[in-house]
């Protein structure tokens, strides 16, 4: 297997691999539990390896506590979500809203348990044609709006349920670029008035190209390789030259490639050279969605506290009107739209904005 310069990681993969092949684990001597928890918790893969290290005999009652701990935690969060999504669901059966599960939500169901792949948000493609249909829905179940975005509608209800609503998979802005027709490929679910299955092939190339996403953009953790290994040897009848077809066309390829090469490396033995050993690096170097950029990175990009501000305010016309449709053919709205799309959404941030102007204006 692929050896990094840290025990820590290096226990951690031997320890995915052995829960994702459900092979036998042998831990290494004086291994930190303290750090390994500290990487297992920054990766977001702490529920995926416990039950492995539990079975090991190599923690001590209070290490037990604590790991415990975390993943009581976690599934005390995955209920309370998940009873959320299913209301959520069912209205949109009701209303009849298009919709079909992404991400976590579709690869959580490839792992040995569903509750050993974490998920940060709920992600769920839906037909724009209802938008209007959807934010009642969201209203009527007690979620607001708090992320308006080009790709997605984002609304959250506390304690900690965020469900991203996707109009496309990915914003327009974005490096990568993938334009499939899932609709087209999807599969209806028997049951469900309006709930489709992203096809396995098309969920094995968005899966890539999510990755890409991340690791372009600032870093890709390792439950993302995970995720590729398990997609990849899964008893999905993939159409592997669609696939291929597919990452060449939107120039995935060679990350795919890579990638790959990676997963063989960590979870069947294969020879691996420098740049696998790099890119695994990097994927250790940051968190789950590797490093993100700071307020005052992203203040200097955008030309100073008081643009930063300004474009907070007043989102560039292109996204105003890609996000509020009258304005295309009432364009003399547009100021009012600005202070309607302000409330909707801080109204219930307030005092998350008053932090971050705080924060802003210090600089």
């Amino acid at each position: 297997m692929i050896v990094t310069d840290n025990s820590e990681q290096n226990c951690l993969l031997k320890l995915l691999r052995c829960v994702l092949k459900d092979e036998p684990f042998v831990p290494d001597k004086d291994i930190n539990i303290a750090e390994l928890l500290k990487l297992a918790v920054k990766q977001q893969v702490y529920t995926t390896v416990l039950p492995c290290l539990e079975q090991s005999g190599i923690l001590t009652d209070k290490e037990k506590e604590k790991w415990n701990n975390y993943k009581l935690s976690e599934i005390q969060k995955n209920l309370i979500i998940s009873s959320e999504r299913e209301a959520l669901c069912r209205d949109f059966d009701d209303v009849g809203i298009r919709y079909m599960f992404m991400k976590g939500l579709v690869i959580r169901n490839y792992y040995p348990q569903t509750f050993m792949r974490q998920m940060s948000d709920n992600d769920i493609l839906y037909g724009v044609e209802k938008r209007d249909e959807l934010f009642e829905v969201m209203k009527k179940n007690g979620f607001y709006l708090s992320v308006f975005q080009p790709a997605s509608d984002d609304f959250f209800k506390a304690p900690y349920v965020l469900m991203e609503m996707h109009k496309t998979l990915f914003n327009d802005n974005c490096e990568v670029k993938l334009d499939l027709d899932l609709w087209k490929r999807a599969i209806k679910c028997e049951g469900n008035n309006s709930r489709y299955n992203m096809s396995p092939d098309d969920n094995y190339i968005y899966s890539l190209a999510h990755m890409c996403k991340h690791y372009s953009g600032g870093g890709c953790g390792i439950r993302f390789v995970c995720d590729m290994y398990l997609l990849h040897y899964s008893n999905d009848k993939l159409d592997f030259e669609y696939i291929n077809s597919q990452f060449k066309k939107f120039g995935l390829y060679e990350f795919y490639q890579k990638v790959m090469r990676l997963v063989e490396a960590i979870f069947n033995d294969a020879e691996y050279n420098d740049e696998d050993l790099q890119l695994l690096n990097e994927v250790f170097a940051g968190g789950v969605y590797g490093v993100i950029k700071s307020l005052d990175e992203t203040i200097e990009e955008s030309g100073g506290k008081f643009k930063y501000l300004f474009r907070k305010i007043f989102p560039k016309k292109e996204f105003m009107y890609r996000n509020y449709e009258y304005l295309q053919k009432k364009p003399y709205l547009l100021f009012p739209t600005y202070i309607k799309h302000f409330v909707l959404r801080y109204k219930n941030k307030g005092k998350d904005a008053k932090k971050t102007l705080k924060r802003v204006l210090k600089n």
